[in-house]
């Protein structure tokens, strides 16, 4: 290649360089409690603050902080199905209902982590480490 035509190339990737590693504009601002959330787990998480759904849930030796921590786990297509459930349950038996599919996303979650702990420990023990 001829210097004619290196030069301008040159420029024009020191530009080009220049340009690519300066950093962007940064936009921060607060956002609130419930942003982001789907509208199934926000349905989800007022049942959970309804009294009637917490004394059904001591009622069944569950901890309503804790069901919240774990529902708050859950990934969104399992909300919706939980919401979906919400949808479904007859007005006489909305509590019972919805609180058996939160006990039950709620051991789904448990059993879950439980295998994978499980696989997790296996790893160790067969890499010969200890946890």
């Amino acid at each position: 290649m001829d210097a004619k035509v290196r030069r301008p190339i040159a420029a024009l990737l020191v530009v080009f360089m220049t340009v690519a590693t300066m950093p962007l504009p940064a936009r921060a601002e607060l956002l609130g409690t419930e942003a982001g959330l789907t509208p199934e787990r926000v349905r989800v998480v007022a049942a959970l603050k309804r009294p009637d759904v917490r004394a059904e849930l001591q009622k069944y030796g569950a901890n309503p902080a804790e069901v919240e921590a774990r529902v708050a786990a859950l990934s969104d297509e399992e909300v919706t199905q939980l919401a979906g459930r919400i949808d479904k349950a007859a007005a006489g038996g909305f509590v019972q209902i919805f609180v058996a599919a939160v006990l039950a996303a709620v051991l789904l979650v448990g059993l879950v982590l439980k295998g994978i702990h499980y696989a997790i420990s296996a790893l160790f023990r067969a890499a010969g480490l200890e946890e």
